[in-house]
């Protein structure tokens, strides 16, 4: 009888163990990446907004049109990419910002932004801001360029 007991004891960690890893499997597969096309510019503001109903774990980086991450070289600008994805609300924004050397030629990035727990891009809205400071034409008088693209 005790050798039964511990074959079901075995059976029964066995079971357990499948559960658990199963469950971990199905968070893994709550997670969705969204881009933004490219823009060419001097600061870039990569944001997303929590449209859903339950917390998002959020991280951003701005690539290059090589994909590798964009290092900003005008301070303040936010680390790129995030260190760590900031925990997001519903209904709330998160955002980095990063500036550039200004004056031509400007630089040429595009947004990422990796979503944890939800599988749902829609649960998520990504915009990328940029702005192109540069001389109007003839005189040395500066103007700055805006442009905004979404991304899916």
């Amino acid at each position: 009888m005790k050798r039964l007991g511990t074959i079901f004891a075995g059976v029964g960690l066995i079971v357990a163990s499948g559960t658990i890893v199963s469950a971990r499997a199905d968070n893994d597969r709550e997670r969705t990446i969204l881009f933004t096309p490219r823009l060419s510019g001097d600061h870039f503001v990569c944001s997303a907004v929590n449209v859903s109903h339950k917390n998002l774990r959020i991280a951003f980086s701005v690539l290059g049109v090589d994909g590798i991450a964009l290092k900003p070289t005008v301070q303040p600008s936010d680390p790129n990419p995030t260190p760590k994805p900031f925990d997001v609300p519903p209904l709330a924004e998160r955002e980095i910002d990063l500036r550039f050397d200004s004056g031509p030629p400007p630089t040429d990035g595009y947004c990422k932004v990796e979503v944890s727990g939800t599988d749902d891009s829609s649960d998520v809205r990504v915009d990328l801001q940029v702005y192109w400071t540069k001389p109007i034409p003839g005189t040395s008088t500066l103007i700055q360029l805006a442009r905004t693209v979404q991304g899916y």
